[in-house]
């Protein structure tokens, strides 16, 4: 992979005109960058072995990049239509701590032949130790490759007696240097698919070439978990902190507002052991307000804002853990399904009346038994775990991640001519197409995130990355027949309606939650900025109400625009909670139907002044009238709150032209 096609000369070329050309007529946005001009520079703060993820905007590098002077081994992940690099693994050797420039540079040949350290996980379970050992695979599956390091994945399951364990897994992912060196991931998972599965207890110890690195005693993994474990190679791994403006060049990443707070959270204590919460809520149902809640979490914008090697660390013990949650699931070898590419993860495709809810029908839920963990996932609270810990690492377990996360929530979602009768507030269930509207909104804002997220950034030639990228086409082209479907006077989202309790006067209105609705304005705007098309009139029908509420004046007052829900509407039968609607007409009649006069409007500090002030951001880039005015009056009563709440601090466009433009 880290060997691209063609001559070296083809490669120069790649790496000059051509990509530009080609982008321009394909509509991609490119950096004009010459070869010896840094793409990056790269901090390393103690020698050794350094493997880090390096995302590009289009036109930047075709062939590889080399580290300073260094030998430099680039496995490309991901190419832009041009064909230069959008996401590549980079891998280099450094004997000198310090800064060292990243360059555009042709690949370097060679290639280092894997091999296997002596690595043991031993799970004791009633007294039996089940031994798993990591074996040459028939069929390798590399994830690097080139002449300074190996990565290969062999999957074992632990065997005692000569039997395999009916549902335990062990991934090792084993990294061979150039230098004879190792680096070994092991993952030990709990999520076959098969009517043996369940809770398992053991105690645990896994060693390294007659030394044992890792044990702990009555672990108690609930079906479908996993947990990691990583073990540098001998003299440690060089600390790398990152220059990320190429990667917000690309809109691989936001770019974030200085005055976020800088972070340094240690991952420690008992919640950040394996199988732990790390700092999340251990019931991702429960309301909001918490910091991984955001478009990214208010920990990991902390580090995309001021790069910090202890928050690194937290930032990626999040990643790590995200396993914890019960929601991972494979078919098994040999089983009636192949399930999505070499992870073999569930598939809609082929189980398109899967469901995992308790109320599915037998044989369309998960076959193992689930007694259920401490802690509970959920769609409509699903924070973005894995996305940046992969971006900053290139790690495969950071992939996995971001699969099963996807995935879940197509497994979560009512399916078609499934449900045992059940159906979503009427909504048409979704089946194959992954259509996620039987979601919260703030459900199939969080998931489309996560979706064109990773259907932008997995590597090509998987097949998540059609399988995602496919569903979050068709979940932008439904999402943009709401708009068409049922038109009302202010243009309100028809998703969002909320039934309203009755009123003294037998009235019943019927609302809709503007910030949940922003929400998804908001993840639209983050799949098309990932390259996909489409969701744009919802995307503007959400935006521009909420820039209305700031602009019209006398009729409805801006200090109540960023309130949490409004009615906009009635039940013209307050009996028939289905039936018709009368829309109110006005933003005046809005104002007075809400009863806001005289009232206290909602503060914006600590509220939904975060999100308004995104959708004016849109409105801002989008060239709308006030909407200007309205971000400079909303940012100026929330930039504490902005620094306390990171994941929100994204920055405002330069101009009505930044979706175009590279931000220097």
């Amino acid at each position: 992979m880290s060997q691209p096609a063609g001559s070296r000369e083809q490669s120069r070329r790649r790496r000059g005109l051509l990509p530009a050309l080609l982008a321009a007529a394909i509509g991609v946005a490119t950096v004009a960058i010459h070869a010896s001009d840094p793409l990056a520079t790269y901090r390393f703060e103690a020698a050794g072995w350094s493997t880090f993820g390096l995302a590009l905007p289009a036109g930047a590098a075709s062939g590889g990049v080399k580290v300073g002077d260094l030998p430099t081994q680039t496995d490309v992940k991901r190419r832009w239509p041009d064909g230069s690099i959008r996401f590549a693994i980079v891998t280099t050797k450094v004997e000198t701590p310090g800064a060292l420039p990243v360059v555009s540079s042709d690949p370097q040949p060679g290639q280092v032949a894997a091999t296997w350290p002596d690595a043991r996980a031993t799970l004791t379970i009633d007294g039996t130790p089940w031994t798993a050992v990591p074996r040459a695979a028939a069929s390798p599956d590399a994830w690097l490759s080139g002449p300074l390091v190996s990565e290969q994945r062999v999957v074992t399951a632990p065997e005692a007696d000569g039997k395999r364990h009916p549902f335990l897994r062990v991934v090792f992912d084993i990294r061979t240097y150039a230098d004879g060196g190792h680096r070994v991931d092991a993952a030990v998972e709990n999520v076959l698919d098969v009517a043996d599965a369940r809770d398992a207890t053991y105690d645990v110890t896994i060693a390294i070439d007659g030394t044992t690195r890792f044990e702990r005693r009555a672990v108690r993994q609930p079906y479908m978990t996993r947990w990691r474990q990583v073990f540098a190679a001998p003299g440690g791994e060089a600390t790398v902190v990152p220059d990320l403006a190429p990667a917000v060049r690309a809109k691989a990443i936001p770019e974030y507002l200085p005055l976020v707070q800088p972070g340094q959270q240690a991952p420690e204590g008992p919640t950040f052991e394996i199988l732990g919460s790390a700092s999340l809520n251990v019931d991702m149902r429960s309301h909001g307000g918490r910091p991984e809640l955001a478009p990214y979490p208010d920990f990991t914008a902390r580090y995309l804002a001021h790069p910090d090697p202890t928050q690194r660390r937290y930032v990626l013990a999040h990643g790590d853990l995200g396993g914890s949650f019960p929601m991972h699931l494979r078919e098994p070898d040999g089983g009636p399904f192949k399930g999505v590419g070499r992870g073999r993860f569930v598939s809609i495709d082929e189980r398109n009346k899967f469901w995992m809810d308790p109320r599915a029908p037998k044989g369309q839920q998960p076959a193992g038994t689930d007694t259920g963990g401490p802690l509970i996932p959920d769609n409509a609270h699903v924070p973005s775990l894995a996305y940046v810990p992969y971006l900053l690492t290139g790690d495969r377990y950071y992939a996995d991640e971001m699969t099963f996360w996807v995935n879940y929530a197509f497994l979560r979602t009512i399916p078609d001519e499934n449900s045992g009768g059940f159906t979503c507030r009427g909504e048409t269930p979704t089946g194959s197409r992954g259509l996620l509207r039987c979601n919260e909104p703030r459900g199939i804002a969080w998931v489309l995130r996560n979706m064109a997220d990773a259907a932008a950034y997995l590597p090509d030639g998987d097949p998540a990355v059609k399988y995602f990228g496919d569903k979050v086409r068709h979940n932008l082209e439904d999402l943009d027949t709401l708009v068409k479907r049922d038109p009302t006077p202010l243009g309100t989202p028809f998703h969002t309606w909320m039934r309203g309790a009755q009123r003294a006067d037998g009235t019943r209105t019927v609302g809709i939650a503007t910030w949940e609705n922003n929400y998804i304005a908001w993840a639209i705007d983050r799949a098309n900025d990932q390259g996909f098309a489409g969701g744009r009139a919802l995307r503007d029908l959400i935006a521009r109400w909420q820039v209305g509420l700031f602009t019209a004046g006398d009729d409805f007052p801006r200090e109540y625009a960023a309130n949490s829900t409004y009615a906009v509407g009635m039940l013209t039968d307050p009996a028939q909670l289905s039936g018709p609607v009368k829309f109110f007409t006005t933003l005046r009649e809005v104002f007075e139907q809400n009863g806001l006069a005289g009232t206290k409007p909602t503060a914006w500090s600590g509220y939904y002044g975060v999100d308004a002030r995104l959708m004016l951001m849109i409105g801002m880039r989008e060239g709308w009238p006030g909407a200007r005015d309205g971000y400079e009056y909303v940012h100026g009563q929330i930039t504490a709150d902005l620094a306390r709440r990171a994941g929100w601090a994204i920055a405002a466009p330069l101009s009505a032209d930044a979706r175009t433009e590279d931000r220097r």
